[in-house]
């Protein structure tokens, strides 16, 4: 019987295809190094576990959930959109572009249809359904995203913004911008 190549390169190409890495103009931190303005040792587990405790008790006082208004804020732990439960898990920085028009209402790659004025975006490797905030570098506004497509697939382009995003980060004429990515943690 002879060998079945074709399935064995089947095989190979889909692990290679779950392997992520990260090009050279991406730059990532993860949960436990410091990023820039960020102090390096995590808070301690009594005080995380409080803040989680208060949101649960008081369902009136949890901020409106991210994405729901199309306002550009600024960073930081001020952000009212961010809830006190979320946490900052990794962090990288890189180009971002954005689509809209030609996509929408388009199937996506989780399956969902592409709506250009919502607050989606396109990550090649973080998983469906993934929260990040996205800061535009160069007049600090920051939105939260939820990861719903694969993308981009032009290098050195770390992240593929809808339309929505991208006006609401202020880069929609320029095409690209220079972005700070974090990557969200509920609990």
């Amino acid at each position: 019987m002879p060998p079945r190549n074709g399935l064995a390169v089947l095989l190979v190409l889909g692990v290679l295809s779950g392997c992520a890495a990260t090009g050279p103009t991406e730059k990532r931190h993860t949960e436990n190094q410091p990023v820039e303005g960020q102090a390096a040792t995590p808070a301690p587990a009594d005080e995380r576990s409080a803040g989680r405790a208060a949101l649960r008790a008081s369902p009136a006082a949890r901020p409106a959930r991210p994405g729901a208004a199309l306002a550009a804020l600024p960073p930081g732990p001020e952000d009212p959109n961010i809830g006190a439960a979320e946490r900052v898990t990794e962090t990288f920085s890189g180009l971002a572009s954005w689509y809209g028009k030609r996509f929408h209402g388009r199937l996506t790659a989780s399956g969902s249809r592409f709506d250009m004025n919502a607050m989606t975006a396109a990550h090649r490797s973080l998983p469906f359904g993934t929260r990040v905030r996205v800061t535009n570098e160069s007049n600090q506004r920051s939105i939260v995203v939820t990861i719903n497509d694969r993308g981009p697939f032009i290098k050195p382009r770390i992240i593929d913004l809808s339309l929505a995003a991208a006006e609401a980060l202020g880069f929609v004429d320029e095409g690209l911008t220079k972005v700070r990515v974090e990557v969200l943690a509920e609990g």
